[in-house]
Formats: structure tokens, sequence, C-alpha cells
């Protein structure tokens, strides 16, 4: 009887522990003092808008069904859909960091990426389908500066799709512009 009893409270322990770190749906990405670069894939939830007529201020208020990507390089196939991500970064630093998104298929058509700032979000756009001179970051592939103030925790939203190419994203995440540029410089 007394077994039956700790195994009740060891699942009842497990149960609340589960949900307490799905509370708000996502893990956080740490960018602790000696991350440098990785795939952000298994932090990320994706949603698929099969109409394409989500803004970010539906995908803030509605209780959508995020879900985690099927692989880990993001490949959405040939598909007409919008694909929705959000992932949290966390600084627990007590310096401000410019970690660096970077998509590393250069043939994706969209990609939108809402950075919060100053209690709101700011867009930032770019893709296949745009002149190479309006990227933030002068590269082959689609990059992002990201920012983080120290000790805090927030969360980005890409709006992304692929019309006339396959929707993949093959995704990574640099610590710095030194990281990012040693990665490319490596490739």
């Amino acid at each position: 009887m007394l077994n039956h009893l700790g195994n009740i409270y060891f699942f009842a322990f497990i149960l609340l522990f589960t949900r307490t770190l799905l509370a708000d749906g996502l893990i956080e990405i740490n960018l602790q003092n000696n991350f440098k670069t990785t795939n952000p894939t298994e932090y990320f939830e994706i949603f698929e808008d099969l109409e394409g007529k989500l803004n970010l201020e539906d995908t803030l208020k509605e209780q959508l069904q995020w879900s985690k990507p099927k692989n880990e390089n993001c490949n959405f196939g040939f598909s007409h859909s919008v694909f929705w991500i959000r992932f949290t970064l966390s600084n627990p630093t007590q310096d401000t960091v410019r970690p660096i998104i970077e998509f590393g298929f250069p043939r994706q058509d969209y990609i939108e990426l809402f950075s919060p700032k100053n209690e709101k979000y700011t867009s930032d756009i770019t893709g296949d389908i745009f002149p190479f001179e309006q990227r933030g970051l002068a590269d082959a592939h689609f990059a992002f500066e990201l920012e983080l103030p120290p000790n805090t925790k927030q969360t980005y939203y890409i709006k992304t799709s692929s019309f006339n190419n396959l929707s993949f994203l093959n995704p990574s995440l640099h610590k710095s512009h030194d990281s990012f540029h040693q990665e490319s410089s490596y490739r």
C-alpha cells in the first residue's frame, strides 16, 4: 500500500512539474556566456496558416494549435501555406547580446521577423523575391540581428512562405557577429 501511495505522489509530482514547464508553451534558448552557435529548431513552435490570412496580432491573441517542427531543418515541402514560427531567447548575462538568426536556404521566398521592442513588435522582411540590397545583413543566406538587453527573456515570431520554391529554412542561431562570420567563412 505504501509503495502504491509513493507511486501516486511520484506521478502527481511529474504531472505538476511538466505542466509548469509547459505553462507558457515555449522552452527558451539560454544565451549564457559559453553559447556560440546552435540549430534552434528544437526550441521552435510552428503554426500552419492554411489560408495565409493571419497577422501578428491574430497569432498573439488567438489560441492557435502550435506544434513542434517535424524535422530539424524546418522543411515544409512544397506548400502554399504560410508558416508561423515562435521562439524565446533568454539573456541571463549583465550585457546586451546581439545574436543572429540565420536561415540557410537562399531560395525561401518570404521571411518576416517580428522582434519585441518597447512593448511592441517591429518587423523586418526579406526573402528571395526581394532585392539583395534590402537585406539587413549582406549574406547569401537570410540573417537577422536580434537584440536582448541584460537579464531579459523575449519571444520572437517569424512569418514565412514560399510559393515558387520548396519551403525550407535550415535555421542557425549565432551568439554574435563573430560566431556568424566564423561559420559563414567556414561554409
